[in-house]
């Protein structure tokens, strides 16, 4: 990982960074409680508690003047807070091909289900995998609703014939 990359998820860290309110714990959990005490109360990460967070982890109040170690220390002390599992990192390139199969999806469902193809995918995805929306899915999921529309339009062809 190059080391604007390692600044960039830093940065994004510190952005959707919480502390509970009770015991001081850094958190990136969805869920509404704190694991360490079970406190419901949090708040964003304050800039002040980051540089003091920096520099008592790498002796700098600043990434810009970290090595790539301690870039690497800041990022496992987020990732072990759980920021690597809330929001997983996506090489460029997964992500290149990711937007490509949406694109695809977009294309064949204006043709297989016509005018309101958008809500019916965002329903379907909702339904199916508890997320809205094509871009919050996974390789695996967006195959899933090509097959879900390849079958819509296998079983519509289907009817068509049998009415003729």
């Amino acid at each position: 990982m190059s080391r604007n990359s390692k600044l960039a998820r830093i940065h994004l860290a510190k952005l959707k960074a919480e502390t509970c309110s009770s015991c001081g714990k850094i958190l990136f959990c969805v869920s509404g409680e704190c694991p360490e005490c079970g406190c419901m109360s949090r708040a964003s990460l304050k800039d002040q508690e980051y540089r003091k967070l920096l520099e008592s982890l790498t002796g700098k109040t600043s990434c810009h003047d970290m090595n790539d170690n301690q870039l690497r220390k800041v990022m496992d002390l987020f990732d072990r807070a759980g920021f690597a599992k809330a929001y997983p990192y996506e090489p460029p390139p997964e992500r290149k091909q990711k937007y490509a199969v949406i694109r695809q999806i977009e294309r064949r469902a204006k043709i297989v289900l016509g005018p309101g193809w958008a809500i019916r995918v965002d329903g379907f995805c909702t339904k199916t995998f508890g997320k809205s929306g094509l871009t919050n899915l996974n390789p695996v999921q967006l195959r899933n609703v090509i097959g879900w529309i390849n079958r819509l339009d296998k079983s519509q062809k289907k009817k068509a014939g049998e009415t003729k």
